[in-house]
């Protein structure tokens, strides 16, 4: 192509507007009172596909893929029966939330050199619910005090999370549940639930 040409091609150049592509509107089961119908359940290895793009933006998927059915993990997700996009198909079941948790033992007193007793102790990672799921904030407390109760059913003493200082409302929301102030680490807050002394009520059953 002679040069001229293509510097006239060049200049004929223009701007196109690409339009984002509109997705159809989620659209729950309900139950009597019109409530989304959903469920708490245990996280298994094969829902890692669908929970990890919750967590994406502040966790990189080796860490997703930790606490998502592992031995050591002890995850609950919040799964919606909604209608399927396609046409002609029915209700089916999708992720719309989860908190992820590691469960662990430790020594019950460090100071104590001769201390041969262990407590088990759960570490809350973090909580996400899409923001498709309506109630979000309720939902995503439901979780958390799910994942307390199924802790301390299983023997666990006491549960923690890692929250930045500036996040006071979250942390506001934790002590409403139970959680205290603790020590500062790694430039967080860590906030500790002493299950011992709790009775952390989520109103919903854990699959």
């Amino acid at each position: 192509m002679p040069t001229s040409e293509r510097r006239a091609t060049n200049a004929r150049v223009t701007m196109q507007v690409v339009k984002k592509k509109k997705t159809a509107p989620v659209v729950f089961a309900t139950d009597m009172k019109g409530k989304p119908v959903w469920k708490m359940r245990s996280a298994k290895e094969e829902d890692l596909e669908a929970t990890a793009p919750l967590f994406l933006e502040s966790l990189p998927m080796e860490i997703i893929e930790e606490y998502i059915g592992k031995e050591y993990s002890q995850s609950l997700l919040c799964e919606g029966t909604v209608k399927g996009t396609k046409e002609g198909e029915g209700f089916k079941q999708r992720i719309f939330g989860a908190a992820l948790v590691f469960k662990g033992e430790r020594i019950r007193d460090y100071t104590d050199p001769e201390c041969e007793d262990w407590d088990t102790f759960g570490e809350l990672i973090s909580v996400k619910v899409h923001d498709d799921m309506p109630d979000k904030e309720a939902v995503k407390k439901t979780l958390t005090l799910g994942a307390m109760k199924k802790l301390k059913t299983e023997g666990g003493t006491s549960m923690l999370m890692l929250v930045p200082p500036e996040n006071q409302a979250y942390i506001n929301e934790l002590k409403e549940m139970g959680f205290e102030k603790g020590e500062k680490k790694d430039e967080c807050i860590e906030m500790v639930a002493n299950l011992s002394a709790l009775n952390p009520d989520p109103q919903r059953k854990v699959y």
